[in-house]
């Protein structure tokens, strides 16, 4: 099994932990360190977050980087 941790994403997302975690709380995603693992509901509570639209081809990394930044 593939452990995703915050940093890992943030790392994909090429974009600083921090500000990660902080997306992640605004979304209701309770994650308090970069060694935190995420699973796909977490990505999910993100992107939802974010309005991204499930079904749409987008990656992760895109569909944050169009809604979120």
């Amino acid at each position: 099994m593939n452990n995703l941790t915050v940093n890992l994403f943030a790392q994909e997302l090429k974009m600083p932990v921090d500000a990660l975690l902080e997306q992640l709380r605004s979304a209701g995603v309770n994650k308090s360190s970069g060694d935190d693992e995420l699973t796909e509901g977490d990505k999910t509570s993100l992107l939802d977050a974010c309005g991204y639209k499930v079904g749409a081809r987008l990656t992760a990394q895109s569909a944050w980087r169009a809604r979120c930044r």
